[in-house]
């Protein structure tokens, strides 16, 4: 089995139907502090959900979400334009390799009941739409590690430490503050557009500093920061550039990774979009999602798309 990431000693593993993840896709408190680690399958909502995780099922609770609308710029009321339950589970599972550590998952109707041992690949349950999320999300399991003793705290999660393989990329590195360029379009609906991605393989790179390479994920400006990972220390203040524009600036590190204000627009075929999302992509063509302002039907016919970023 093929560990993907890990926080203080409990291994999170690649499933059979996982198609990457994301650490900083999402403007919750546990991404913006490295807590936090969404799990997307190559699926849609309704689909079974399968275990990245091993141990026993200590808990599963169901509650009543709270309106989010106003905790976050990104939620306006017309990102909350989609069908969705107004019921969310946690599920608390005890890790079998460090057993003080608690897994605390969302997103799932479960499957699984209380007491159950879970192996990697088991099906936990099913992927639901709920109210946590926007109208572009993909369904996913959101994962944190907790301390045994406070598993349902907002805050207080361990650092999730992805394992990825960073190649230096050799590219152009110039200082432009707009690209305008030509993509082909993978897949449209009434909330994004996927295009074909800008680098081989699972990554999307970028750079910072002084010419070194990191690994880009998040969605900007529409979650009002990125992040980025990388073989090196990252400093406070360093400069975030991707395909030579400066996107936006380091304000807050978590040593080898951190994350960025952003300082970008996003336009398709000249209309303003929400932003451009990226993932760390573990199989399948390596493409961006485009995010829409506004659930609508896709006003682009054609099977290619002009992409322009503009550093502001």
């Amino acid at each position: 089995m093929k560990v993907i990431a890990e926080a203080n000693g409990s291994p999170i593993f690649e499933t059979d139907n996982l198609l990457g993840y994301s650490l900083f896709n999402s403007p919750y408190y546990s991404h913006q502090n490295l807590e936090a680690i969404d799990l997307i399958p190559d699926g849609d909502f309704g689909d079974e959900a399968l275990s990245p995780v091993e141990g026993i099922v200590e808990k599963i609770l169901k509650f009543k979400i709270p309106s989010v609308t106003t905790f976050f710029k990104v939620m306006d009321l017309e990102s909350r334009d989609f069908k969705k339950t107004d019921y969310e589970y946690v599920i608390l599972i005890r890790d079998k390799y460090n057993k003080k550590n608690i897994f605390k998952i969302l997103h799932l109707a479960p499957k699984i009941k209380e007491g159950e041992k879970v192996h990697v690949n088991d099906v936990l349950g099913y992927y639901i739409r709920t109210g946590y999320y926007s109208f572009w999300a993909s369904c996913h399991i959101h994962l944190e590690v907790k301390d045994e003793h406070n598993p349902l705290r907002v805050k207080n999660g361990y650092k999730i430490r992805p394992r990825v393989n960073i190649k230096r990329v050799h590219e152009d590195f110039t200082h432009k503050t707009y690209l305008g360029i030509e993509r082909k379009i993978l897949k449209r609906t009434d909330s994004y557009i996927e295009i074909e991605g800008f680098y081989r393989g699972s990554y999307v790179y970028g750079k910072y500093g002084r010419n070194k390479t990191c690994i880009l994920d998040g969605g900007i400006p529409h979650m009002g920061y990125g992040g980025i990972i990388s073989n090196e220390n990252i400093e406070i203040g360093e400069d975030v550039y991707f395909l030579g524009i400066k996107i936006g600036k380091i304000f807050k590190t978590f040593g080898k990774i951190a994350i960025f204000k952003p300082c970008v627009k996003i336009f398709l075929n000249n209309i303003p979009m929400r932003g451009i999302s990226f993932i760390i992509n573990l199989k399948g063509k390596n493409k961006n999602r485009i995010v829409f302002i506004r659930r609508e039907n896709s006003f682009i016919n054609s099977d290619r798309v002009y992409l322009e970023i503009l550093s502001v």
